[in-house]
């Protein structure tokens, strides 16, 4: 909310150009909570009322105040926007954007209920004849109630929700050609700012500063004051133009706030994303790489979390770029194209074969980032320009491993196998004959831990019970002379694909309590070997029968066509429990897709 209450000019729609207008649209996709933050026009070197008779800049408004701002505050409707408008300042030397502001958070649907009942009180304010009295040598009495009602407003109304929020944002039209600078000031009364410097460029941008930062300067739970101040000291200088949109603290719409789901896939935007300029527009050699983008890119790939690229291009000049900056090795699954990006990310999820919730979408257009989540409900997105502080994010700190700088290897494998299917038409397993996969099962001891906590934290589609052990508990599962703990790697012609189950058996029931698998490894008859070895070490040991436990969930319905192929029968089921059996006096399958080795040694059923 800004200060409308002092009287405002209402510009029409074409102040905005269609573009722009279509950018802040987006914001209620952008958010799922806003803080209410009442803007009002301020002086840097404020000494009210004193300066007003001693100050030559001093400008009265109708409540006596000083007019720091060209024509005060403007405004363009949009009821589109959770505001209901985008606010057009012209600052004069001096003036600043200020606010008496506070971290707590109100869902977007309740936050733009409360801000069109501020608007009415606002638009009465600003219409009754207060500019001509005086109480107590005050003018305005309508404007300064309705600003002290409004202050309140920020602070008590609607239901906050729990938890911190992500970040601060700022919405803002930077019409200009060329960057405008403005800084930006969070802090409590009497302690030391928190301070940025934002670099708007030209065009529309939602910046995003990350929580993490702020709060190492400033107490969230109290009252703080934020100020945007372009630095406007020279009278040729005055008059410069930004619009502003949502302006204060949120929570994103797409991120999880409990760190619960790490992201998995981080997918980058080409042009003015991982370089400057437009490939199209430009060619390659007026495009300028981003080396902040690159080290983003090569942190993340480390940590585990694998790169791709999604961007609307000639698919081979994409390439060509990424290869000339020698950094095409560092994507897997590239989507470059003419056709919509919603629906290119859906081709990119269906090729990782993962959890949409699991990708990050990075691109410098809040268009074109709504318009991927639109297609593709649950995916996190984030703004280019200040791509530096997703390091800092919880969701792209994943538990590591020994292997995880790997895992890109493993997906650039996985569509090299890709490209070789396509030439057995139909015949997937005729294809699966050809690729030379080894599997190797063996006993857990105190170096594979790291390996197994990421394991089970990740799997979902193959995940028999869908259970996320911690790491203490897999430490105790591995260790229980009561279990038979197994862990599974594999590999084929095209790569190595590390550690990739984990299974627990009881040896007494001859029975499989927890067997989960990595997605890498799906329609591979990974599981499948798995199983026939169990059950041939349990004939082994004069077992009858052979029992598995399934609990079914959303995402591992379709695991459970590995007890189907192989012969078990569901001998229960209660809810999502079932309970599958084997008859070991049964033959068992012989596969001769896969081939296994056991504690470091082949092993022949």
């Amino acid at each position: 909310m800004f200060e409308l209450e002092v009287g405002t000019e209402a510009l029409t729609a074409d102040a905005l150009p269609p573009e722009v207008r279509a950018e802040f649209a987006q914001t209620a996709r952008r958010v799922s909570a806003f803080a209410l933050t009442p803007w009002k026009e301020h002086c840097t070197e404020c000494a009210m009322p004193a300066c007003y008779t001693t100050c030559d800049l001093y400008a009265p408004r109708r409540d006596g105040k000083c007019r720091r701002f060209v024509q005060g505050i403007e405004t363009v409707a949009m009821p589109e926007h959770p505001q209901g408008y985008v606010a057009k300042v012209a600052f004069k030397r001096w003036g600043q954007l200020m606010a008496y502001a506070n971290a707590r958070l109100i869902p977007v649907d309740e936050g733009t209920s409360i801000e069109r009942r501020v608007r009415r009180v606002e638009h009465l304010a600003a219409a009754l004849p207060g500019a001509s009295i005086s109480v107590a040598d005050r003018r305005g009495l309508p404007s300064r109630l309705a600003g002290r009602w409004k202050h309140r407003v920020s602070t008590h109304a609607g239901q906050p929700i729990p938890g911190e929020p992500d970040g601060l944002l700022v919405e803002v039209f930077n019409p200009r050609s060329s960057v405008v600078g403005i800084s930006l000031s969070v802090s409590n009364p009497g302690r030391p700012p928190f301070e940025a410097r934002l670099e708007l460029q030209p065009g529309f941008q939602a910046v995003e500063l990350p929580v993490a930062p702020i709060q190492a300067r400033v107490d969230l739970q109290s009252e703080m004051l934020i100020s945007l101040d372009p630095c406007i000291t020279r009278v040729e200088d005055e008059g410069l133009t930004l619009f502003f949109g949502l302006v204060g603290f949120v929570r994103g719409i797409d991120r999880p706030t409990d760190g619960s789901k790490p992201v998995r896939v981080a997918v980058w935007d080409l042009d003015n994303t991982l370089w400057t300029g437009s490939l199209l527009e430009d060619g390659l050699a007026g495009v300028r790489l981003r080396e902040d983008a690159v080290t983003v890119i090569k942190e993340l790939d480390r940590r585990g979390i694998v790169n791709s690229v999604l961007s609307k291009n000639h698919p081979g000049d994409g390439v060509e770029a990424l290869k000339h900056f020698g950094i095409d090795e560092l994507f897997a699954f590239p989507k470059i194209g003419w056709r919509d990006k919603g629906t290119l990310m859906k081709d990119l999820v269906r090729d990782f074969d993962l959890d949409i919730t699991t990708f990050a979408f990075i691109d410098d257009q809040a268009f074109e980032r709504a318009e991927v989540v639109a297609a593709n409900p649950g995916l996190r997105t984030y703004d280019s320009r200040s791509v530096l502080v997703v390091l800092d994010l919880p969701e792209f700190r994943p538990v590591e491993s020994p292997e995880s700088s790997s895992r890109r290897g493993f997906y650039r494998a996985q569509a090299q196998r890709g490209q070789a299917r396509q030439s057995f038409g139909g015949d997937y397993l005729a294809f699966l004959r050809t690729c030379d996969v080894r599997v190797e099962i063996s006993h857990p001891d105190p170096g594979s831990l790291d390996r197994i906590h990421e394991l089970v934290q990740r799997t979902n589609q193959l995940n028999f019970s869908g259970t996320r052990y911690s790491r203490e508990q897999a430490a105790e599962i591995i260790t229980d002379p009561a279990h038979e703990s197994y862990v599974v790697s594999c590999a084929d012609r095209f790569g190595d694909y590390g550690t990739v189950g984990f299974v627990v058996v009881d040896e007494e029931q001859h029975l499989v309590r927890d067997a989960m698998f990595s997605c890498r490894v799906h329609f591979k008859h990974v599981e499948h070997a798995v199983l026939c070895f169990l059950l041939e070490q349990s004939r082994s040991h004069g077992a009858a029968h052979f029992d598995a436990l399934f609990h079914e969930t959303e995402r591992n319905a379709d695991a459970a066509s590995v007890f189907d192929d192989l012969g078990f029968l569901e001998v229960s089921r209660q809810g999502p429990e079932r309970l599958y059996r084997f008859d070991l006096s049964r033959p068992i399958p012989r596969e001769d897709l896969v081939a296994v080795s056991y504690e470091g040694a082949p092993w022949t059923p």
